[in-house]
């Protein structure tokens, strides 16, 4: 597929935008791969699928490449320490897609999104979150395979955000 999508003229955009991602930009690889659903980081390079980003207009390939950035930026991977991978990415997530949907980047379909994200840190996030799957793993009964509690990512920090 022809990649429809020009990758140095987002990341410029974003430097433009968040001056301050500008040396993270610099120390990182960004690299196409096919084989990823959407994009990923693990902190020294970040994959995308052209196949996907061709899918997204200008202003949601800006959101997916500053979703990634924001990982790299505010060192949520380093930051997962002992914490459970799959939890902690959707604390992060949802505490990075907060701040790009307030400060106006159009999201993507599917992606996480807390409402209340911004009033905590990440590593509060996931507490709250930890305690509340703690709760419902020992007090809600029923079947878990009957919800409709399908995270619907575009990725964690280790694999694939």
């Amino acid at each position: 597929m022809i990649n429809l999508f020009n990758i140095d003229s987002l990341l410029k955009r974003l430097k433009f935008r968040y001056p301050l991602f500008t040396v993270t930009i610099e120390h990182l690889k960004f690299l196409e791969d096919y084989t990823m659903p959407t994009a990923a980081t693990d902190g020294n390079v970040v994959l995308y699928n052209p196949n996907f980003m061709n899918k997204l207009n200008v202003h949601q390939q800006l959101f997916v490449l500053a979703h990634e950035i924001s990982h790299v930026a505010l060192n949520h991977i380093p930051r997962l320490k002992n914490r459970e991978m799959s939890l902690w990415n959707i604390a992060t997530d949802a505490v990075i897609n907060a701040f790009l949907v307030k400060d106006g980047l159009e999201p993507v379909e599917g992606m996480i999104f807390l409402e209340n994200a911004l009033d905590f840190s990440s590593e509060e996030l996931y507490d709250h979150l930890k305690e509340a799957e703690d709760y419902i793993q020992n007090n809600v009964s029923g079947d878990p395979s009957m919800t409709d509690n399908q995270h619907s990512k575009w990725g964690n920090s280790s694999n694939s955000n």
